[in-house]
Parts: structure tokens; C-alpha cells; sequence
């Protein structure tokens, strides 16, 4: 495949938000489960969910600030193959991972197996969890809450304390708008793979992620583009907020929990793709 097969007439009508994109749109994810999990690569799984270099930032920063007691219990939150439970565990940590992807459980327990570690695993949405004062920690990485609203988080947040332990602890990943930002300009930027499989398909392709944002409307589409030769596109669309930092902090704190650090994106190297969106809270009950 090269550049002079690939349909790039067809990224034309893209260059604007789509007017039929709705806020609710996500991406399915049973379904890119099943094709990330076929291509067989570990670097490709944990590239397409995070990648590495943000992983083990996250997990140095919580084992060295955090201060938990060697067999604290952590839940996990939307754990995928479990990349951030399977480093924590291997900390010594007591973790629990939830998730609505069956498949990617099943690669997360066999990983935790073939590496000796006991980690649990349950097919749980976030939603409906039954939890009741049992976590040192909650982890809320790479989720459906950074698509979220900030009307939408009071009832979850009010799940969080019940599954904490007294005095514990929260760390919730999200999109923010930094006061650097031009608002009143969209932006575009586009990444051009050319991949012999990957989440999206297990035949060469090209994989085009067009990251658009839009800060009127504070706002984040990410549009996958996939490139095949002699055949249509396929698009897929995943939408962000873009929240102001203060805000969610006050989403918290009158949620009942008392916020201890933002943790921005000092802590992740310059070249990391996102950074300029990063943004975590840490808070405690």
C-alpha cells in the first residue's frame, strides 16, 4: 500500500463538524474489543489504549505520592485489558477490574495468570456496580467520563463514595480546556498510520485519526478514518468534553469529596499524544 492508492478525496467533506454528530456518540466498544484483541500484538493493544509512555507516568505518580498501604484495595474502573490493574498489581496491591467488554476481561485474566497475579475481574458496568465501603482507591483512566458532562457526574460520583472505604481515595482522568488555549479558533490535527493490522482492521490499511477541537462549543471529536485500498472509508467518531479545570473541582467537592491535587500534563513526557488535553483530579473523601 502507499500514499498515491488511498482515497484522501474522500477526507474532503470532513474538514467541518459533521452536522448530524451527536454528543452521545460513542464508539462500540464489545466490537473494537474483538478486533484489537485479533491482532494479536501486545504493543498494539496497549498502544491503542494508552500509550506507554502515559501508562507507566500514571502508575510511578500513584505509587510514589499516594501513599497506600502495601495491600490496599483498588478498583479499577473501565480497566480494558487490564493495563493499569496488571502494573498496580504488580506493586502488591489487592485490585479489582470492571468492564463491559467480555473479551477484553478474558485477555486481562489471562495475562494476570500467565504472570502469577491475582487480580479479579468482573463483566460490571460502572453503572451498576454494588459495591459498599470495600476501595483505598478508585481509578477512573481512559473512560467514559471524560465524554461526560459535568451534569452527568453527581450520581456517579455519588456511587464512588459508596464504594469507598472511609477517608478514600479517587483519581478521575478527564479532557480539559488549558487557559493556553485559543477559543476562539478549531483546530485540526491529523495522524497518518500505515499499519499492517490494528484495532480497526487485521488487513494493511491506513488508519487516519483526525483529532478536531472545537472550543466554542468546548468540545473534542476524535474521527478515525480507516483507508483501504479499493474500498470505501470507515469512519468511526468519538466525542469529548473539553471541561475548565475549576469547574470539576467544584463538581467534586460539593459531590462530598475534598480535592487534593490537579495532576496535569507535567507529569507526561512532551511528545505524548494528548497531552495538551491531560488532566486528572485527585480527591478524598
Amino acid at each position: 500500500m502507499n500514499n498515491t492508492s488511498l482515497p484522501f478525496d474522500s477526507l474532503r467533506p470532513f474538514k467541518n463538524k459533521p452536522e448530524d454528530f451527536s454528543p452521545r456518540d460513542t464508539l462500540p466498544w464489545e466490537l473494537i474489543a474483538t478486533n484489537l484483541l485479533q491482532c494479536g500484538s501486545p504493543d498494539t493493544i496497549l498502544y491503542c489504549i494508552s500509550p506507554p509512555a502515559v501508562v507507566e507516568a500514571i502508575i510511578d505518580w500513584i505509587v510514589e505520592h499516594l501513599t497506600l498501604a502495601p495491600q490496599a484495595k483498588i478498583l479499577d474502573i473501565g480497566c480494558g485489558t487490564g493495563t493499569y490493574s496488571h502494573r498496580l498489581a504488580q506493586h502488591g496491591y489487592h485490585v479489582t477490574g470492571i468492564d463491559i467488554a467480555q473479551s477484553f476481561l478474558d485477555h486481562a485474566q489471562a495475562q494476570a495468570k500467565k504472570d502469577g497475579l491475582d487480580i479479579t475481574y468482573r463483566n460490571l458496568s460502572m453503572f451498576d456496580m454494588d459495591f459498599e465501603s470495600e476501595f483505598d482507591l478508585i481509578l477512573l483512566i481512559n473512560t467514559i467520563t471524560k465524554r461526560w458532562e459535568l451534569a452527568d457526574m453527581p450520581p456517579f460520583l455519588a456511587q464512588l463514595k459508596q464504594a469507598l472505604k472511609p477517608c478514600g481515595q479517587v483519581i478521575a482522568e478527564f479532557n480539559v480546556m488549558y487557559p493556553d488555549f485559543d477559543r476562539t479558533q478549531a483546530t485540526l490535527n491529523e495522524h497518518l498510520l500505515f499499519l499492517k493490522e490494528s484495532v480497526w482492521d487485521t488487513n494493511m490499511h491506513a488508519w487516519l485519526l483526525r483529532d478536531l477541537t472545537f472550543p466554542e462549543t468546548r468540545e473534542r471529536v476524535n474521527h478515525h478514518l480507516i483507508l483501504k485500498q479499493d474500498d470505501k472509508p470507515k469512519e468511526y467518531w468519538s466525542r469529548f468534553s473539553l471541561h475548565d479545570p475549576q469547574e470539576l473541582e467544584q463538581v467534586f467537592e460539593a459531590s462530598g469529596f475534598t480535592v487534593k491535587k490537579r495532576i496535569g500534563k507535567e507529569i507526561l513526557a512532551s511528545d505524548v499524544h494528548d497531552v495538551n488535553y491531560f488532566f486528572m483530579l485527585w480527591g478524598t473523601l
